[in-house]
């Protein structure tokens, strides 16, 4: 399992690439270390490209990192996160996590299985924010 992280502060986007199976304790791992810049997080959209990436999650880890992701995303921010997955599977459970976590906060969730609809999703959120 590898995720890499780039952040472009001229987009606003914090990128999180997944390949080879990820887990709930490395998706947490991650996280983490994201959630201790509060700043950053309340001030970027985030994409996470898991087209390359096996899920090892249960459902039961799904609510949990939709809890995680809740209180450390933020409430009250108005970033969008998108994430781009190739598989049935890790579209089922990103659909879940994306409903569990729409309950947690007013930032925006969304699949794709298109990493250039994702991009455009997230870039028109910056030029109506700007």
């Amino acid at each position: 399992m590898s995720i890499t992280t780039h952040i472009d502060e001229t987009l606003g986007l914090r990128t999180h690439t997944a390949s080879g199976e990820l887990t709930f304790t490395h998706l947490r791992e991650v996280l983490e270390d994201v959630y201790s810049d509060p700043e950053l997080v309340q001030r970027m959209n985030v994409l996470w490209d898991l087209r390359d990436a096996t899920p090892r999650i249960t459902a039961e880890e799904v609510n949990k990192l939709a809890e995680f992701v809740g209180s450390g995303w933020g409430a009250s921010s108005k970033n969008r996160a998108a994430i781009v997955v190739s598989r049935d599977f890790g579209f089922g459970m990103a659909r879940m996590y994306e409903l569990l976590l729409s309950n947690k906060t007013s930032n925006s969730i969304m699949v794709f299985r298109d990493l250039d609809e994702a991009k455009t999703w997230l870039s028109d959120s910056q030029a109506s924010a700007g």
